[in-house]
């Protein structure tokens, strides 16, 4: 079952304020990009390779 079904609401959260969203369709919508966030990303071992090599540019 995808995450969207399973999640009942969720809370967007900002400096100033939260709002807490219920419809399925604003669930879906916050997964999917979530999803495309995680597709994304760098794994751990990658975020750290990438993290060093830009500091060590910033030293040099």
């Amino acid at each position: 079952m995808p995450l969207a079904y399973r999640l009942r609401f969720l809370r967007n959260s900002g400096p100033k304020n939260s709002v807490y969203l219920e419809s399925p369709q604003d669930v879906e919508n916050y997964t999917d990009i979530f999803d495309q966030l995680r597709d994304t990303a760098l794994d751990p071992s990658e975020s750290r390779t990438r993290i060093a090599r830009i500091s060590k540019e910033l030293v040099e």
